[in-house]
């Protein structure tokens, strides 16, 4: 699906770009102009269009280069056989953790931090692999599931989906630990430029239900379910 989503994403971002990230906009950057914006001139440094762009071609050419290497590594196991490309598989698994480490926080701060280009969060990069983690389990769950229910993986068994069930329950907790924990050192910090992003989504009642409905989704429904 990475291919696909970087299409839809390009797409996105190259028609819809300033409405989606009003700090692309060059009369923010105009000092004395009648829309300039001191914090968002103060962050050019990372949020430049050409930067921007750039960080976004260079997170798909990596996701994209890792998926397949490892995809034709995992083909040729099952043609060839023996071990050789299992164990380069494992040598560019570890290779992606430590790029999915990094692009996992950076590409949070670009597509869905810099919405609220004011707002910042040392948490949040977490927050975001938190929740990347818990729908790569709930889909890798789902697949497993229907795959044996369709007479595929016979060596998978109860002890296998008692096992992804537990992972889920556990990164679903974790899940939760991130959103309240970020919630709440913003909330006792009391910083303008942090809070006003809570602020936003619990007092105006357009994002309130949303808000506590992603809550009851991803931690409620599961955790008592």
């Amino acid at each position: 699906y990475l291919p696909v989503y970087a299409v839809i994403t390009f797409g996105l971002i190259g028609f819809f770009g300033h409405d989606l990230f009003h700090w692309m906009d060059p009369s923010l950057l105009v000092e004395g102009g009648p829309n300039y914006d001191p914090i968002i001139a103060s962050k050019t440094w990372w949020l430049s269009t050409t930067g921007f762009w750039g960080r976004i071609i260079v997170y798909f050419s990596l996701w994209i280069g890792f998926w397949y290497v490892l995809r034709q590594a995992s083909l040729k196991e099952d043609i060839e056989g023996g071990v050789k490309n299992y164990d380069k598989s494992i040598v560019w698994s570890a290779g992606f953790l430590v790029v999915f480490g990094i692009t996992s926080s950076t590409s949070a701060w670009d597509l869905i931090m810099s919405m609220d280009p004011h707002f910042f969060s040392t948490m949040f990069g977490w927050y975001v692999f938190a929740s990347w983690f818990v729908s790569g389990l709930a889909m890798i769950t789902l697949i497993t599931i229907s795959l044996k229910e369709n007479g595929y993986l016979p060596m998978v068994n109860e002890n296998h989906l008692h096992d992804l069930g537990k992972f889920m329950f556990a990164f679903s907790v974790f899940w939760t630990y991130v959103w309240f924990e970020q919630f709440l050192l913003i909330y006792y910090a009391n910083i303008p430029e942090e809070s006003y992003y809570f602020v936003e989504r619990l007092l105006n009642p357009t994002y309130r239900p949303i808000f506590f409905l992603t809550f009851i989704i991803n931690f409620t429904i599961p955790f008592i379910v």
